[in-house]
């Protein structure tokens, strides 16, 4: 099973006086730094996703199954497996029904549902313990046991209900109908069923009820089946998308901006033609402000334009841009994740307006009239880089990029990706498998340093059998994009022997997709290319794999293979030198999960040290963001600190 972990993610911050989770970094003489923290354990659980299992203990589960086992047997061997598997921070219940009350003529036989573990974390005794008193017994009141379900799981955040079951409802009210009213009451609910050995009108029910419940169905037959089915909904229902960040409100207007000095946030924006107003403080005289902007569109959303503007605080200014970028997508109707940046740099073009690069910054965030997406929640990022000295030194842009051909490993290693980019799953160069469904969006995380370039290939075999027959006869896309640090999209248009970014599964052909990044280097910014300016700091690279929604098709995943090469050049390696600074530390806004546990106003300023006999360099700069229910190390490379990633 891969469980979901929230990983590590590299931004280069440059900021003082940002809480430290990690403990003080060690700072060149007259420049304080610090490892800047989104997030706890504790925060994590709460964006992990909660998850109830409803199981049939009707009198039907004593039959015989495939494989020679009853239905119970089977179904208490896969929930065994799975309970073992479970992440400990994975807030999973358990609820029943059929299992007091045996016929529908005896009294309470359409209510006979007991919730037999409340969600909750580190449970799995109790969980064993409720899995071995399972037993086959009464009736079947599905639609009354998902509306327990639903309260079990309360009214807030990401929840899923995932029901088993071998037969028809037995009882009212319809299944199907209480299914759509949840789903539609609760925009973070969804219900996914697996049918234990179904067939006709009891499958075409169950099927229903995922379909109404926004989830998916999966057959089963044997318990290896159902072990495979219940890994794929678990491990898919407790890594939903999620935003990280410090809750701020933009302003309406430019008088009303909010004020924010580097950091990680998460706002509010509005429908078509609303406005976000932010006023970034400048801490370092002649710095480069990056700013990145990410989230989700609604399904449904056939027009998706966002811009981001900036321009002088100062009234007096000769400029009234100091850059502006857009993410507009009118191609992908089902919901996708989103991602721009733009770094204020005098070596930008366009960019070397004075009054961009000292003083403080305004940011205007619009969603533009046309675009038809609801209000959400988007992140933002904020980082602010030192000058540096010896820019001309430096390796220059890497203007053109070419094909790398990812080494294929012997034994590829079973993964399932992300939801988000807060919670993407770590990888490594190497050899991956996976599998993908209909209308899902994967998130894969590689650290990449100075000189590096990130490589990503997905191949999807061809298509045989019952999954030839379960892909819809209306073309459904595969698509693979890549990220920086900062959630700026590469804009990758390579032509053969590289692979597409976008191809449809029209028929059984096999499917290619993937993307590559240019070299990481300083002077990139220096480009008049968008994306080729983003690939100017290290951190942490993000590749998204996409499949659109096939409403013409059965429910079926579609297996695939991922090859991840991170490929170094010694002729771009060189890291920048970061001119030292005694700004002293501003307070810093508090973090979501410093909000909620202690009230505290959230400022600190760590210590600064004097080098210690490591090589270093003499400038360091914090990179990183310590995500949920990790740790958090630093990997230096050449006057920048790479936070690395890993897993307890």
């Amino acid at each position: 099973m891969i469980r979901s972990r929230s990983p590590v993610i590299g931004i280069l911050l440059a900021v003082v006086g940002l809480t430290a989770l990690a403990g003080p970094v060690p700072a060149a003489p007259g420049m304080t730094v610090a490892v800047w923290s989104i997030g706890s354990p504790d925060a994590a659980e709460e964006e992990i996703g909660r998850m109830q299992l409803v199981l049939d203990s009707s009198g039907s589960m004593s039959e015989p199954a495939a494989g020679g086992q009853t239905k119970i047997a089977a179904a208490k061997r896969a929930l065994s497996d799975i309970v073992d598997g479970l992440p400990d921070q994975a807030q999973v219940g358990l609820r029943v029904y059929g299992a007091k009350v045996f016929s529908r003529n005896d009294p309470g036989a359409c209510t006979d549902s007991q919730q037999v573990v409340a969600p909750g974390t580190d449970n799995r005794d109790e969980l064993r313990a409720a899995i071995a008193g399972y037993r086959p017994y009464g009736e079947t009141p599905i639609g009354y046991a998902l509306s327990e379900a639903a309260k079990d799981l309360g009214g807030e955040g990401h929840r899923t209900i995932v029901l088993v079951s071998d037969g028809e409802a037995t009882c009212p009210p319809s299944p199907c109908v209480v299914a759509r009213r949840l789903a539609e009451d609760g925009i973070e609910l969804r219900i996914d069923v697996v049918g234990l050995d179904v067939s006709g009108q009891a499958r075409r029910q169950l099927a229903c009820i995922a379909d109404a419940g926004r989830g998916e169905y999966y057959d089963a037959d044997s318990a290896d089946d159902l072990v495979r089915a219940l890994d794929r909904t678990s491990a898919r229902a407790l890594r939903p998308f999620q935003l990280a960040g410090a809750p701020i409100d933009g302003g309406d207007t430019e008088q009303e901006a909010a004020q924010i000095t580097a950091g990680k946030y998460v706002d509010t924006l509005g429908g078509a033609g609303s406005e976000n107003w932010y006023r970034i403080r400048r801490e370092l005289p002649g710095s480069s402000l990056w700013i990145g902007v990410a989230g989700k569109t609604a399904a449904g959303t056939e027009e998706e334009r966002i811009e981001l503007l900036t321009r002088p605080a100062d009234p007096m200014a000769e400029t009234d841009s100091c850059g502006e970028t857009e993410m507009f997508d009118n191609s992908w109707a089902d919901s996708m994740l989103f991602g721009l940046d733009l770094v204020i740099d005098p070596r930008a073009p366009g960019q070397h307006y004075e009054d961009c690069q000292r003083g403080d910054l305004l940011v205007t965030l619009r969603r533009a009239e046309t675009a038809d997406s609801p209000a959400g929640q988007v992140e933002l990022l904020v980082v602010e880089e030192p000058p540096v000295q010896d820019v001309d030194d430096l390796p220059s842009p890497q203007w053109d990029t070419e094909w790398q051909e990812p080494a294929t490993t012997a034994s590829p290693t079973p993964i399932l990706g992300g939801a988000s980019f807060d919670g993407a799953q770590i990888v490594e160069p190497g050899s991956y498998t996976g599998d993908i469904v209909p209308g899902e969006t994967q998130v894969f995380a590689l650290d990449v340093g100075w000189g590096d370039t990130p490589v990503f290939d997905v191949q999807i075999p061809r298509r045989e059998g019952a999954l030839e027959e379960a892909v819809g006869a209306y073309e459904v896309d595969v698509r693979a994009r890549l990220f920086t640090p900062m959630r700026g999209q590469f804009d990758y248009s390579l032509g053969p022997p590289a692979p597409g970014q976008t191809e449809p599964l029209a028929d059984w052909r096999p499917v290619h997709v993937g993307s590559i990044g240019p070299q990481v280097r300083y002077r990139n910014r220096e480009s008049g290319q968008p994306h080729l300016q983003s690939a100017s700091i290290p951190g942490t690279y993000y590749l998204v794999v996409e499949m659109s929604d096939d409403p013409g098709g059965d429910n079926y995943a579609l297996p695939f293979t991922m090859r991840v090469a991170r490929i170094s050049f010694p002729e771009g390696a060189a890291a920048p030198e970061y001119t030292g600074t005694d700004a002293a530390s501003p307070e810093s806004p508090p973090t979501a999960a410093e909000t909620a546990d202690d009230g505290d106003d959230g400022t600190s300023s760590p210590d600064a040290r004097d080098d210690s006999e490591d090589g270093l360099g003499s400038v360091r700069l914090a990179a990183g963001v310590a995500a949920a229910a990790l740790g958090v190390a630093a990997l230096a490379l050449a006057g920048l600190l790479l936070l690395r990633r890993r897993p307890r």
